[in-house]
């Protein structure tokens, strides 16, 4: 039997038309306005009509490999529209394509490749905030697949941005994606040792800190025991650090879930940051000890304010202890040299008024991006 074709309605023909001269026409500026006018029209349908999806897909992928930025940037803002317009099917075709560009990019010229890299992700993430909710499961399940095994990757620039990009994709979809959350845990804690590239770490512990949200009983039990037993084994070194920030981290997104393992945490915390350990500053010419132990301190300190935020009914114990330790930070002055009677931490007077400067603190701290 003879395949029957339907014809093309009218406004089919206008968007053929307009799909053709945003790919192919040599001028970019042409190029650009076809995009606008596309995404006006796209903006003006309730759903793009099955004939036309499969153009649409196809050269929307073009336009964002055009060698002009301007035309990239138009092609990816129309993406928003396109995700919401089309079937699961050709969503899932569309985003799996990217996320290819994306991880096997083997261009030569490592600027030409960051920068081309950028542009998939930007079109990634504006993808992962359009999607309709009900694309979430098998949209979203497909990218957290891919990106997850990119994470094998050795190189540490695409390691950082499939990290982004799964930051965003879970905590749209956490829920809808409860199949990986194992695989994807374990990978993202294997990122947390020590890296030349220290954000690495860093965006390991946020992506750790949005899945957790979505996490069962079992894995999240099993992913905070661990940390806690990198805390105690890497006690007072450079490395307890990355796992001090990432409990932080995790208290900020669900405090109330952390609250159940305080008991067990705050001696761990608390033995990385004594007066004791900060006296030792005084004395101690290492630069690179100093620069720990002070490293440390600001993790600690950092990961009981989150505790304080997100389970301050489980912190009233620890306040009175708390207080002290505070108090000590606040007095705590690195020009200090004690007597050789032994003047204790706890004698220094305070020489200026907190607050006369009405200066504000800078964060910097981590689960915060500038």
């Amino acid at each position: 039997a003879r395949k029957v074709v339907c014809p093309m309605s009218g406004k089919d023909k206008q968007l053929e038309e307009l799909i053709r001269t945003a790919r192919d026409h040599h001028d970019p500026d042409i190029r650009f306005m076809a995009i606008r006018e596309l995404t006006k029209k796209l903006d003006a349908i309730e759903s793009i009509s099955s004939s036309m999806q499969d153009p649409f897909r196809q050269s929307t992928l073009h336009m964002l490999r055009d060698k002009h930025s301007d035309v990239q940037t138009t092609a990816v803002k129309m993406l928003g529209t396109l995700v919401r317009k089309m079937d699961n099917a050709q969503v899932q075709e569309l985003t799996r394509s990217l996320v290819k560009y994306l991880v096997n990019d083997n261009t030569k010229d490592k600027k030409l490749q960051q920068l081309q890299r950028e542009q998939f992700q930007t079109a990634i993430k504006k993808c992962v905030k359009e999607l309709r909710t009900e694309d979430g499961a098998q949209v979203g399940g497909q990218m957290v697949r891919h990106l997850s095994e990119a994470l094998k990757s050795r190189d540490e620039n695409l390691q950082l941005i499939v990290m982004d990009l799964l930051t965003d994709v879970v905590s749209r979809f956490g829920k809808d994606v409860k199949e990986y959350h194992e695989d994807l845990l374990y990978r993202l804690l294997s990122r947390l040792v020590k890296n030349k590239i220290e954000d690495i770490p860093i965006r390991a512990a946020n992506t750790i800190g949005a899945l957790s949200r979505f996490l069962s009983d079992e894995l999240f039990l099993s992913m905070m025991e661990g940390l806690m037993k990198s805390i105690e084994a890497k006690q007072g070194s450079g490395e307890n650090v990355t796992y001090i920030n990432t409990v932080g981290v995790i208290s900020r997104e669900v405090g109330f879930r952390v609250g159940d393992y305080l008991k067990e945490l705050m001696p761990k915390l608390q033995a990385s940051c004594t007066v004791r350990s900060m006296k030792a500053m005084d004395t101690e010419e290492d630069e690179k000890k100093n620069a720990i132990r002070i490293q440390l301190w600001e993790a600690c300190l950092m990961a009981f304010e989150s505790f304080f935020r997100g389970c301050p009914d489980k912190m009233d114990k620890y306040a009175a202890d708390m207080v002290e330790l505070f108090m000590a930070g606040m007095r705590y002055d690195p020009n200090f040299v004690s007597s050789e009677d032994g003047a204790d931490l706890e004698e220094m007077e305070l020489e200026e008024e907190w607050g006369d400067d009405g200066a504000e603190g800078e964060g910097g701290g981590w689960g915060e991006e500038g």
